[in-house]
């Protein structure tokens, strides 16, 4: 029950993977402690099998945030601290927790990112249909 995403979002945190493992605690740990950059990947497609977010701090402003990790299925993990991308996740976390989708077979995700006309950048994740 704790891999499923109904059961994914502790207070204001996500965590899909399985707490109550070894196997659970070193992917969370590998996470936090040797994420990539999700910038490194542009708008390629990745395979999502495992999402954890959790409080952090940006490091030039000092503003509290949060930090998203994607486990990938090839074994890669990005990290992110988009704000943006942060309510992406939370909405697809909303969304499909009763649909009774395993996060754990992979979801296909892709990083969007829009201009404003102030010329900031919006960016946010889309999910990729299988085909």
């Amino acid at each position: 029950m704790a891999n499923e995403i109904m059961n994914a979002s502790n207070s204001d945190y996500i965590c899909t993977v399985d707490t109550n493992s070894a196997a659970g605690a070193i992917a969370i740990f590998n996470a936090i402690s040797s994420a990539k950059s999700l910038a490194s990947i542009g708008d390629e497609i990745f395979t999502v099998v495992d999402i954890v977010t959790r409080p952090s701090v940006r490091s030039i402003t000092n503003e509290p945030c949060t930090s998203t990790y994607f486990i990938c299925d090839d074994g890669n993990i990005y990290f992110t601290q988009s704000d943006g991308i942060n309510r992406s996740i939370n909405m697809f976390i909303e969304l499909f927790k009763n649909s009774g989708l395993d996060i754990h077979s992979g979801i296909d995700m892709q990083v969007v990112s829009n201009k404003t006309s102030k010329g900031n950048t919006i960016k946010s994740i889309r999910v990729v249909p299988k085909k």
